[in-house]
């Protein structure tokens, strides 16, 4: 066996362990154990909860877009990048973003609003911005047999507007 096999061999029985054991409490020895794993696995994207493999899953699939609305009246749309869209390796660079459009849209978050807000309206400076609605769009996600019936229903909240309305 090569040193490179070992090393890769170590890293998958690692792995396997912290993922077994990162929900447990963070009091309880597998706790203790998995914690000075905490910063990387979280850097490479590979901490998750237990609720990915309930035997209900999500019904509803939601993103966060914004929408910049110029003096002129025209409207911009801006969506944060879609991991299914992207190759491996572009995907691995930009999965932080699933975790800050999580944060955006979660209630106790929400001070990062403004500063996203704020980051938009200088992306398009050149196109005279004057505000930006972050909304949140869902549909509900067919169930197994369904795929490919009629278009599920699209919903539309606006959730956060910049600059605040008077």
């Amino acid at each position: 066996m090569t040193g490179g096999a070992i090393l890769v061999d170590a890293f998958i029985a690692i792995y396997l362990f912290v993922a077994w054991s990162w929900g447990q409490p963070s009091d309880s020895w597998l706790g203790r154990a998995v914690a000075p794993f905490t910063r990387p696995v979280l850097w490479l994207g590979l901490g998750q909860t237990w609720g990915m493999f309930a035997p209900d899953p999500a019904k509803v699939e939601g993103h966060l877009t914004a929408v910049i609305t110029t003096a002129g009246g025209d409207r911009i749309e801006w969506a944060p990048p879609r991991m299914a869209d992207l190759g491996y390796g572009e995907a691995f660079r930009w999965f932080r973003h699933q975790k800050y459009e999580a944060s955006v849209l979660d209630g106790d978050t929400g001070y990062l609003r403004p500063a996203l807000a704020e980051y938009l309206l200088r992306l398009h400076a050149d196109r005279e911005p004057v505000r930006v609605d972050l909304v949140y769009r869902d549909h509900d996600v067919p169930g197994p047999g369904d795929e490919g019936s009629d278009e599920p229903e699209r919903r539309e909240l606006v959730f956060f507007t910049y600059p605040e309305p008077s």
